[in-house]
């Protein structure tokens, strides 16, 4: 730094005497031309100066390049020094103009050659030694994961680091030479670059130990506490993750487990942890992982409340506590807690029907395809040119480990590909978590069998609204239809309402007061905002004079307030209520209310509601139906209730898809499309495909021993 300070104040002292010396009239030319060459040159100095502090990466061509243009300028600088000496001499009659003219000539050949030439060594030198050498050649990724701490120390640093700080470094550099931008590495590589340095098996490793023990020592330790924290990680199946990957872009499954990463590497004791489905979108060996975290909580003096679906977890637990016997106004009733074994006698327990019933499956024929799909040369993120067949007019579960590519195959590809074939492409939202806009296709294409689909149905979870004017009954398009029949009422028609009227979206018909909200919003400063019910409609959304019309002594808002179980009741006499409401009861929501709002239903209703929707339309045949883990917050009768609805969608010819990892669906499908073997770049591979049986039987199948078991 204090050459480089030296350099400019050398540079603009030069500039300040030649501005002085050639001001004059006589020579104005000659004094731009030279003041204009100082600035070039200075302002390359600059340039170079500055991108040797930064460290920027600039090749050697492009340094010789600078070097000689800073030769030609300072050379053409000193011939002018030396032109113009005698004629300023001569006008400003000062012999001693002469010898200072000189000496800049002088002073600009040696900062050309002799000073710049220092700064391109030095730069080069700082650069190789930051990338961990002093040489002229850059390092290598292997390199660098075998280079000590002592050699990787930036000499260019003007303060002295100590072993700690050069263990940091090291690690630092490893991680950013190994987890780059240009491509990213998962959690299981990295770990596999930090484990010679934590067993004390890297190259260079004992000259290290013998020269400097406490560097080695302290490597030693960074490296085992970082393989311990990556090992929580891939333990519990998120080795295919990359270090870099930003957490909007994670699943909630894969969220919750990373959350469950820290509080296993907490060693905490004594805490109540509270785990809400945990193995959901989880391959049950997966699962088995996720079961090992938690028993090294409750190993070290904790204690886990989780509520869960999976059988193989409740299996696991020590306490049962099972509450029914139904859902909604049917349940809250706990009708069992103690040990496992204590649920059995319970008959009461819709629970106790799946978890002692093994062996009572009974075996099916998978139906026969009418014709095939043909992905050829698929590319997105861990898919590398993949070949597929996919039947046609059968159940179909795509099955294998989490982050193994079974979403990037069908939910992304397949949708994305039907939907341009058919013109009809599901397009990203903007409440979308952007995952998706993320990653484009890299290459795929569908071969045949497209003229054997007509139709793309997408049944995912994404919520049916966003406000809580969406509900139930107008997702469905059932409430069109109440209001209807509220309008059709004598006291109705003699007050000429209309449908409208019994809409609380309609200014006409509903509380001025919350806006047909049912409630309203007290803001406060500095705390958030409290919603109460409305002072003036209660909650009942409408205005008085509305709630006057009745059907049966019914008013809008009661109908609203019922179940689907309830409405089912109360219209005995209207075939398209009763077939709506009959189809929602049949996928297992006969206990939702019609008004409830889109916003308090979780992802699994907010599906099976969309497929309700879709169930009761004319069947055509000829509709593909695409399902991404449609059993996600589903308790076993739910699934039963849903691959009722599912099987019936392929009796009447349609294509069924499901990406699934409950293996009781998969048992019952007719082709199994099983991806793998691992997660991430281990997986993106067809492992096995075909009838259940034939995939339980495969080798290579991490699913096999699950599905064989669910038979």
């Amino acid at each position: 730094m204090i050459a480089q300070a030296a350099n400019f104040a050398f540079r603009i002292g030069s500039l300040m005497i030649m501005a002085r010396l050639l001001v004059p009239q006589d020579f104005g030319l000659v004094g731009m031309v030279t003041a204009f060459t100082g600035i070039l040159n200075l302002f390359r100095d600059f340039g170079l100066s500055t991108a040797t502090v930064q460290r920027e990466e600039v090749s050697e061509e492009q340094l010789s390049t600078l070097f000689w243009i800073n030769v030609l300028v300072g050379g053409i600088l000193a011939v002018l020094c030396l032109v113009c000496a005698p004629l300023v001499v001569r006008i400003y009659h000062e012999p001693r103009l002469l010898g200072i003219t000189m000496a800049l000539s002088l002073g600009f050949l040696f900062n050309a050659a002799g000073i710049q030439l220092w700064d391109l060594d030095k730069h080069v030198a700082a650069q190789n030694t930051v990338a961990g050498f002093s040489g002229a050649d850059p390092i290598t990724n292997e390199q660098l994961l075998v280079t000590p701490c002592d050699i990787l120390v930036p000499a260019a640093m003007e303060r002295q680091i100590t072993e700690q700080n050069a263990a940091k470094i090291q690690a630092k550099l490893i991680i950013e030479r190994a987890n780059g931008p240009t491509q990213p590495v998962a959690s299981a590589k990295v770990a596999a670059s930090f484990r010679p340095y934590a067993e004390g098996t890297a190259p260079g490793w004992k000259k290290l130990t013998e020269e400097h023990p406490e560097k080695a020592e302290v490597t030693r330790r960074i490296a085992q506490d970082l393989m311990a924290r990556l090992a929580v990680l891939l333990d519990l199946g998120l080795g295919y993750l990359q270090l870099e990957r930003s957490t909007p872009t994670l699943s909630p499954g894969e969220l919750q487990r990373l959350r469950l990463a820290t509080q296993v590497r907490s060693n905490l004791f004594g805490v109540v942890y509270v785990l809400d489905e945990p193995s959901a979108g989880l391959h049950p060996a997966d699962t088995e992982s996720l079961l090992r975290a938690l028993d090294r909580l409750k190993a070290a003096g904790n204690s886990l409340f989780v509520v869960e679906h999976e059988l193989d977890v409740v299996r696991h637990a020590d306490w049962v506590v099972d509450v029914g016997p139904g859902a909604g106004e049917h349940g809250g009733e706990i009708l069992y807690s103690g040990p496992l074994s204590g649920l059995a006698g319970v008959t009461k327990s819709q629970t106790r029907r799946y978890l002692f019933a093994r062996g009572e499956n009974v075996g099916r024929t998978p139906r026969k395809p009418r014709g095939w799909l043909k992905l050829r040369g698929v590319t997105r993120n861990n898919l590398d040119n993949l070949d597929v067949d996919i039947p046609l007019s059968v159940f179909t579960s795509v099955t294998g480990i989490s982050g193994s590519g079974k979403s990037s195959l069908i939910s992304q590809f397949l949708v994305e590909a039907v939907g341009d074939a058919l013109g009809h492409r599901v397009e990203s939202g903007d409440e979308d978590d952007g995952l998706d806009r993320m990653v484009e296709t890299l290459g795929g294409e569908i071969t045949e069998g497209l003229d054997g689909i007509k139709r793309l149905v997408v049944v995912d979870q994404k919520p049916i609204g966003r406000t809580p004017r969406s509900n139930l009954a107008t997702y469905t398009g059932l409430f069109d239809h109440v209001r209807k029949l509220f309008a059709a009422t004598r006291q109705a028609r003699a007050r000429r309402y209309d449908a409208g009227r019994f809409s609380f979206n309609v200014a006409k018909g509903r509380c001025e007061t919350c806006q047909g909200e049912g409630f309203v919003c007290v803001e406060l400063l500095f705390l958030p905002s409290v919603y109460a019910p409305c002072p003036t409609c209660k909650g009942a959304r409408y205005n008085a004079k509305t709630l006057e019309i009745k059907v049966r002594d019914k008013s809008i808002a009661d109908v609203l307030a019922m179940t689907v179980d309830g409405a089912f009741d109360f219209f005995p006499d209207d075939p398209s209520l009763r077939r709506s409401l009959g189809v929602l009861r049949e996928v297992g929501l006969g206990y939702i209310r019609l008004g409830q709002a889109a916003t308090e239903l979780s992802g699994g209703e907010a599906q099976r509601i969309k497929l309700a929707t879709e169930l009761q339309r004319a069947q055509r045949g000829e509709t593909l139906y695409v399902l991404d883990e449609p059993t996600t917050g589903l308790h076993p009768s739910d699934v039963a209730k849903l691959m009722t609805q599912l099987d019936g969608l392929v009796e009447s010819g349609n294509t069924v898809i499901v990406v699934e990892h409950d293996m009781s669906v998969a048992a019952a499908s007719d082709w199994i499309i099983d991806i793998g073997p691992g997660a991430g770049d281990e997986g993106g591979r067809i492992v096995a495909a075909g009838p259940p049986d034939k995939v339980a039987s495969s080798p290579k199948s991490p699913t096999a021993a699950y599905l064989a078991r669910a038979q």
